[in-house]
C-alpha cells in the first residue's frame, strides 16, 4: 500500500478541528485517531460501495456492507457495530424506515449506535427529516473524504464522552440533579457553536431553534406520559430523541441530562428518570428564556 496516501498526525497531538485537517486533494487521506472501528455501510449501489469501503479502509476502519435497509437491520441484530453509514434511497427498506426500526425500543439494537445519512438528498429540509427519524448527522453525495471522516469522528467523540460520563456517574453513585441556574449559559444554549455549524446563517439558526422548541415540547409531553404509565422502553426512546435533538441544537446541558434519562429508562429506573425529567423541564425553560433574550 502506498504510504503517501496517508497523513500521519504527530504522536500525542490532540484532535483538531475540521478546518485544521489536511486537504484530501493535496495530502491524501489520514488514518483516524479513533481507528480501528467496525462500520456498517448500508448502500445498494455497487460503485458507491466500493468507493466508500476504500475510503473507510484508508481511514483505518473495518466495514461490512448491507445492500438495503432490511439487511442493515438484520446485521445490527447479529453483531456489534460502532457506527452506521446509511443511504436513503434503497430497495426493500429505505434508510429512513431502517433507522426508525433501529431506534424503536423493541428493536433489540443498541439505542446509542450513531447513524449518519449519506445521500444526494441533503437539503436542510431533508436533513430535518433524517434527524427526526433518529439519525445523528447527514453528509451529501458525492462523498467528500474530509466531510465523511469529520462526521464520523464527531460521533465517536460524542460516544466516548458519554461513556466517560456514565463511568464517572457509576463511581460516584449516580448523577445528582442540578438546577438550571447552576448550568453555565453556554451549556444551556451555545448559539455561537450552532452558528458556526450552519456557516453563520442566522436565518437558518433561528429556523432550527424554532423547530427544536416546537419538537421539544411534543417530546417532553410524550416523555412525561411514558413516566405516568411506567413504560421504561418509551422513556428510553423519547429521552434518546431529546438527546439527539439537543446535541444538534448545541444545548449541551439538555443533551447530558437526556442521556442520563435514557440510561435510567434502559435500566428500568422509573423514579430516577422522573427526577431527571424534572431537571430537563427546568433546563428547557432556561433554554427558552435564553433564546428569548437573544432575540430581543
Amino acid at each position: 500500500m502506498n504510504k503517501n496516501l496517508f497523513y500521519k498526525e504527530k504522536e500525542g497531538s490532540a484532535l483538531r478541528s475540521k478546518s485544521e485537517y489536511p486537504k484530501t486533494g493535496r495530502l491524501g487521506f489520514r488514518p483516524s485517531a479513533f481507528a480501528p472501528k467496525h462500520i456498517l455501510l448500508a448502500e445498494d449501489n455497487l460503485t458507491n460501495q466500493i468507493v466508500t469501503c476504500e475510503l473507510l479502509k484508508r481511514f483505518g476502519f473495518m466495514t461490512d456492507v448491507a445492500n438495503n435497509g432490511k439487511e442493515a437491520v438484520a446485521a445490527l441484530k447479529a453483531r456489534h457495530y460502532d457506527l452506521v453509514l446509511m443511504d436513503i434511497q434503497m430497495p426493500v427498506t429505505n434508510g429512513i424506515q431502517a433507522t426508525e426500526i433501529i431506534r424503536h425500543p423493541d428493536s433489540g439494537i443498541s439505542c446509542t449506535i450513531p447513524v449518519i445519512a449519506v445521500t444526494a438528498n441533503a437539503s436542510e429540509h431533508d436533513r430535518t427529516a433524517y434527524l427526526a427519524a433518529g439519525m445523528n448527522d447527514c453528509i451529501p453525495k458525492p462523498v467528500d473524504p474530509a466531510l465523511l471522516l469529520g462526521a464520523m469522528e464527531r460521533q465517536f467523540a460524542i460516544a466516548a464522552e458519554s461513556r466517560d460520563s456514565a463511568h464517572s456517574d457509576t463511581k460516584c453513585g449516580g448523577p445528582q440533579p442540578q438546577s438550571a441556574e447552576k448550568k453555565s449559559m453556554k451549556k444551556i444554549f451555545d448559539k455561537e457553536d450552532l452558528l458556526n455549524r450552519v456557516g453563520g446563517d442566522k436565518t437558518l439558526c433561528k429556523t432550527l431553534t424554532d423547530l427544536f422548541v416546537m419538537t421539544m415540547k411534543e417530546q417532553m409531553e410524550q416523555l412525561k406520559a411514558s413516566l405516568d404509565t411506567g413504560d421504561a422502553k418509551q422513556i428510553r426512546f423519547y429521552a434518546h430523541s431529546i438527546k439527539g435533538m439537543s446535541a444538534n441544537i448545541s444545548a449541551t446541558a439538555l443533551y447530558e441530562t437526556a442521556y442520563q434519562t435514557e440510561i435510567a429508562g434502559e435500566k428500568g429506573e422509573i423514579e430516577k428518570a422522573r427526577s431527571l425529567t424534572a431537571e430537563l423541564e427546568g433546563l428547557f425553560a432556561a433554554f427558552l428564556s435564553l433564546v428569548s433574550d437573544n432575540e430581543k
